[in-house]
């Protein structure tokens, strides 16, 4: 009886691990907080994406781990911020594209932190939305659209940022030091 409790139960067995989710490998990963933040804004739900720095995690002492280079040797697209800041990017042999983000940014030698000034991650998220056209062509037209649409919100952070010339105190304090 139980042998054919058994083997009535195989068929079904197949087919639900049939229907099981596999995981898929990212298009594109990017390597820390900013630089996902901006190329998630430009990608949308277009491309799978997935980030490799935790949020709690420094990037300056940031090394990957096995499966971390593994995923990025095998992702189309790494996005990065800059050579100064992930050095260990160069060295990671992956079999698509690196996108440097601030490759046209203003860089003040020694300083890579492009990203905190709102100017300057403008610059940054066009460069993603460029470059990443280039790659997914097909989607370069939404790329844009969602490009403009990020940038118009880092412009209305610009100005806000005005407001600060006429502040009285003018210590901040900042979750990581910044030139």
């Amino acid at each position: 009886m139980k042998k054919w409790i058994f083997l009535l139960a195989l068929p079904a067995l197949f087919l639900l691990t049939g229907c099981q989710k596999t995981a898929s490998k990212p298009e594109i990963v990017t390597t820390f907080e900013p630089i996902y933040e901006f190329t998630k804004a430009v990608v949308g739900d277009k491309v799978d994406i997935e980030n490799i720095v935790p949020a709690n995690q420094e990037i300056h002492e940031f090394e990957p781990s096995a499966k971390q280079v593994a995923m990025m040797t095998d992702a189309k697209v790494i996005v990065y911020n800059s050579n100064d800041l992930e050095k260990w990017v160069l060295s990671v042999q992956n079999n698509g594209e690196k996108i440097e983000a601030a490759a046209k940014t203003n860089q003040i030698s020694g300083d890579p932190h492009t990203w905190v000034s709102p100017k300057e991650a403008i610059l940054e998220v066009n460069y993603i939305a460029e470059q990443l056209g280039k790659v997914f062509p097909e989607d370069k037209t939404t790329f844009d659209k969602n490009a403009s649409a990020y940038v118009a919100k880092l412009k209305k952070l610009d100005t806000e940022f005005d407001t600060l010339k006429n502040a009285k105190q003018k210590t901040f304090i900042t979750q990581h030091e910044a030139v």
